[in-house]
């Protein structure tokens, strides 16, 4: 395919066309209505290799919510696709109950007041912390900043490359698109879970909202690990209210994702003080500049699909921006 029949292509829509591909290549391959075999991710073995390298655990400590008789952790910031969970069980009876509150912080950049400074200007700078020092870094979006513009749909895909380079070096950031925690249109760091790393940009504008937690400490009699029932958000009164349904749910708590949210409910008789979590991550972005590859190789598979994507891009450059514009934050 000759890129110059209509125009000169730039490394960084190389860059945006193969980023589209493996996005909608994860998405064929996690989702059964999408190949052949209607076979998810995880029912067959070939399909779950493709997926392997963006499979990832976590272990929270969650919340206490004590009106809605559950626990609950937010989701890790790279969180794409839910495998299972699991929940540390501790039964109450007979133990002593312990309920604290603590307070979290949370930094919010808006992608409003991106463009009211210098957009060349802008750099990130991050420290790790690590045993007996530290290691700071910066990354510089100038450039970026500088090909791509500051136009609305811009800031999109910006929000997306910023993302990418905080979840690299382990900083929980993700794009809020919806104003249900904190503020929507606006990239959230969230301190509580960014393991000792802190991070500043230069040239960007934040608000620090602080937050308060319950956590509820039971020294009971028993720990169990034991798999959470994941049903839809729908089922969830359904199985609280039906007697035989809410019976020995020690055994495998009821749970369901709503909001950004893991929820895991109890009752008076246990507790679940630990959650560990198996999910599929967003895959990472390709960035020929900086020479930043993907967390999943790029196969046949999304080779063609990228061809495809620069293909419309030569043939129709403005439906091509129309139609990629949609899946810029996913």
């Amino acid at each position: 395919m000759n890129s110059n029949r209509k125009r000169t292509f730039y490394p960084e829509e190389y860059d945006f066309a193969i980023n589209e591909a493996v996005r909608e290549y994860v998405n064929s391959i996690y989702s059964a209505a999408y190949n052949a075999k209607h076979e998810g991710a995880e029912q067959s073995t070939g399909r779950y290799d493709d997926l392997r390298f963006l499979k990832r655990e976590i272990t929270m400590t969650p919340s206490y919510d004590e009106s809605n008789h559950r626990v609950f952790v937010r989701l890790p910031a790279d969180y794409r696709y839910y495998i299972s969970s699991n929940s540390n069980t501790v039964y109450e009876r007979g133990g002593s109950i312990t309920v604290g509150n603590s307070t979290c912080s949370a930094d919010i950049y808006s992608l409003d007041n991106l463009f009211y400074s210098n957009p060349g200007s802008l750099s990130l700078s991050y420290t790790v912390n690590k045993d007996g020092g530290s290691d700071t870094n910066s990354v510089d979006f100038g450039d970026e900043l500088a090909y791509y513009g500051t136009d609305e749909e811009t800031r999109y895909y910006l929000a997306d490359v910023v993302i990418d380079r905080l979840q690299r070096v382990g900083i929980n950031a993700y794009y809020e698109n919806f104003e249900y925690l904190f503020k929507s249109k606006s990239i959230i760091i969230d301190n509580s879970n960014n393991r000792g790393i802190t991070c500043s940009f230069s040239g960007w504008s934040k608000d620090t909202v602080q937050y308060a937690v319950d956590k509820k400490v039971v020294s009971g009699n028993a720990v169990h690990i034991v798999e959470n029932d994941f049903t839809s958000t729908e089922n969830i009164q359904r199985l609280l209210n039906n007697l035989y349904e809410s019976k020995n749910r020690h055994h495998n708590p009821i749970s369901e994702i709503v909001n950004g949210r893991l929820n895991v409910y109890i009752d008076d008789d246990f507790y679940v003080d630990r959650i560990h979590l198996t999910y599929y991550k967003h895959p990472s972005l390709l960035n020929f500049r900086r020479d930043l590859l993907p967390d999943i190789p790029v196969n046949d598979s999304i080779v063609d699909r990228a061809a495809r994507i620069i293909l419309g891009a030569i043939k129709d450059s403005a439906g091509y921006q129309i139609q990629t514009a949609k899946h810029q934050i996913i």
